[in-house]
């Protein structure tokens, strides 16, 4: 079952989702190329929901733009 915003044990739990989010889009990206990654594959990724990512960044594009940041 996926880990959903917030669900780690020992707190909140919402940054370290970003930050695994955020490792997992740069390596799909150079993999895969943009177009070629949903929300939901990277959510598969990192075992969270789609939900929580669009919590964090509402389009793909901004998630883009914060890692290129």
């Amino acid at each position: 079952m996926a880990r959903t915003f917030g669900a780690r044990a020992g707190g909140w739990g919402g940054d370290s989702v970003a930050v695994e989010a955020r490792h997992a889009a740069v390596r799909l990206f150079a993999e895969t190329g943009f177009d070629a990654v949903s929300m939901r594959m990277l959510s598969i990724e990192i075992g969270a929901s789609t939900a929580a990512l669009y919590k964090i960044w509402p389009t793909k594009q901004e998630l883009l733009a914060d890692v290129v940041v």
